[in-house]
């Protein structure tokens, strides 16, 4: 009995050694990653200044000429350390997540760092956050990486530094939080959330600390919304969501057209950066993140046409600087989006409903947050954000409400996220133009690689028919299918075992698979490529999907497991390019 209470002693210790070690780690981590963050604004700066001095931005004629500079100086480093741009942003901070294991090179962020220096300094429509994100997680995971953590920790602390990243450029610590774990992490948990607010909170205190400048917006106390009024902005929600998923889309169509052009890959981002200063010459608001345009908006100073003039050409300003190759995020232009669309909003409403001037800055604010809501899926991060940002927690209620129906709306306008986009269509890792690190698997059908080495199951047999099976077979998951072969579900150890958790009263032979069974599986078809295949299983956390006839039989073909992913990528990318062929 003396010995067994001596182990649980034990290993009660060990665990509070553990946690003690993790808890110092985050919080050393968000003051490293509040001065990489200074550091990150001193090198903006400067890049700033030298190009002011030679290209005074007050001149129009200037402006093209700035962004055409830092595109070009941008390209050549892409051209130069092509290799080390493997992680681009958040985007390329959530394919560590799941496809390097946390892993970050300390080199990528150092690059990032010069390159969104020279986009953000010379005037580009980009943001600051998703640079300071990439920067902060690569800290988490060098820091991991040097104590000799587990993976699982290593991705912890590198959701630590992507939170501290936000808290340091934002000075928003629980939006911080949030970000990390709806967009990065994907995943809520108790230890995970509090190694997180320690990390966010001591990158916040040191960013005050050194007198780093965190922007807030300057914002009157506003008073609650009318109950009528929290029904009109659903209005603002839906009509966010679609200005989101244009932003999205466009983003995407920009980066296809600058690849297909027939230029040199160092050139393409200075040909960006041109179109968008000559988009600047007419409207100099969509240069840089545009936070004082947000703030001109929030208190009235513009018109209803100009905003929507504002609106239409910062998506393609944004678009023509990171569609091009420039290095930014994209955070902040969703939010410039967000304040226009939320002031011509709130206009037409003062129109029709005669509305107090301090309604119009409360729905600026709705908008501010509902659009990145929706273009990013994060509603949680983005009503914590504006909330921290403008000092107005009595919106907090209606902010939540607008960006919860944003996110839904708009995953069903585009079942892909702001983030998840470039991972879902395999180009996680532009190279400089070169062709991306998962182009093998881009054009493999899985068609070609599927499995049949999977077991089925009637979705009328019982629980205790299907525990027998599970004693005499070692197959863990097991595909529901009908008698004519359509795919219902998957079933596995894990549903039987909640299932008694929650239903131990009732008898197994009383209850059949399909209650217990999941429904909501990702399945692909045999055109899917080999890429989407493996965004998916990264997104379910699964090792193997269900390969469907396509059409409406639904019918069962085989599966795809990761092992078959990773030999079919090893063989293709083993094969000699084809020769083009020549002329003359």
């Amino acid at each position: 009995m003396r010995l067994d209470t001596l182990r649980v002693w034990q290993r009660s210790l060990l665990s509070y050694n553990t946690l003690a070690r993790e808890a110092l780690l985050a919080l050393g981590v968000g003051v490293i990653v509040a001065l990489a963050a200074w550091a990150f604004e001193r090198c903006i700066t400067l890049v700033g200044m030298g190009l002011a001095a030679l290209f005074p931005l007050a001149q129009s004629w200037a402006r093209p000429c700035s962004l055409a500079a830092g595109g070009l100086a941008v390209g050549l480093l892409l051209w130069w350390r092509a290799a080390d741009f493997k992680t681009r942003g958040i985007s390329g901070v959530i394919a560590s997540v799941y496809a390097r294991q946390g892993l970050i090179p300390g080199r990528e962020a150092l690059l990032g760092l010069l390159a969104s220096s020279l986009t953000l300094g010379s005037g580009g429509s980009a943001g600051k956050e998703g640079p300071i994100v990439q920067i902060g997680a690569s800290l988490g995971s060098k820091i991991a990486q040097l104590f000799q953590l587990t993976h699982q920790q290593t991705v912890l602390l590198l959701g630590c530094g992507a939170a501290a990243g936000i808290a340091s450029a934002f000075g928003a610590p629980l939006a911080g939080v949030f970000l990390a774990l709806e967009v990065i992490l994907t995943r809520f948990s108790y230890h995970a959330s509090g190694l997180l607010i320690l990390s966010s909170l001591s990158a916040y205190l040191g960013t005050k600390f050194i007198a780093t400048p965190l922007f807030h917006f300057q914002a009157p106390p506003l008073p609650p919304l009318e109950s009528w009024e929290l029904l009109a902005a659903l209005g603002l929600g839906i009509g966010a969501a679609c200005v989101g998923t244009a932003f999205m889309r466009t983003l995407a169509g920009s980066e296809k057209f600058f690849q297909s052009l027939p230029l040199p890959a160092w050139s393409r981002p200075a040909l960006g950066g041109l179109l968008a200063g000559g988009i600047a010459i007419f409207f100099p608001q969509v240069m840089g993140s545009g936070y004082d345009s947000m703030e001109r908006a929030l208190v009235g100073e513009f018109s209803l046409s100009f905003m929507a003039a504002l609106l239409i050409f910062k998506i393609g300003a944004t678009a023509c600087t990171l569609g091009s190759g420039g290095a930014g995020g994209d955070l902040a232009p969703s939010l410039f989006l967000g304040a226009m669309w939320g002031g011509i909003y709130g206009l037409l409403l003062q129109d029709w409903m005669a509305l107090a001037p301090s309604s119009l800055a409360a729905y600026t604010l709705l908008g501010l947050g509902s659009v990145f809501a929706g273009a990013a899926r994060a509603p949680l991060s983005a009503s914590f954000m504006i909330v921290e940002m403008s000092a107005n927690y009595q919106l907090l209620l209606p902010l939540i409400l607008t960006t919860a129906v944003s996110a839904l709306v708009s995953s069903v306008l585009d079942r892909d996220s702001l983030y998840t986009l470039k991972l879902s269509r395999g180009i996680v890792a532009l190279q400089a133009g070169e062709a991306p690190i998962l182009e093998p698997l881009e054009t493999a059908p899985v068609g070609r690689y599927l499995s049949d080495d999977y077991l089925t199951i009637s979705p009328q047999a019982t629980v205790a028919q299907l525990m027998e099976l599970l004693k005499s077979n070692p197959q863990a998951v097991w595909a529901v299918c009908d008698e004519q072969g359509a795919f219902k579900g998957l079933v596995d150890r894990r549903d039987v075992a909640y299932w008694r958790m929650r239903c131990h009263p009732h008898l197994p032979q009383k209850t059949l698979v399909r209650e217990i069974m999941r429904t909501d599986i990702d399945y692909l078809t045999p055109n899917d490529s080999l890429a989407s295949a493996l965004y998916l299983m990264g997104r379910s956390r699964s090792g193997r999907l269900p390969i469907l006839e396509a059409g409406g039989s639904r019918r069962l073909l085989g599966v795809i497991t990761r092992q078959a992913i990773f030999q079919a990528y090893l063989h293709l990318s083993s094969q000699p390019a084809p020769l083009e062929a020549s002329h003359g």
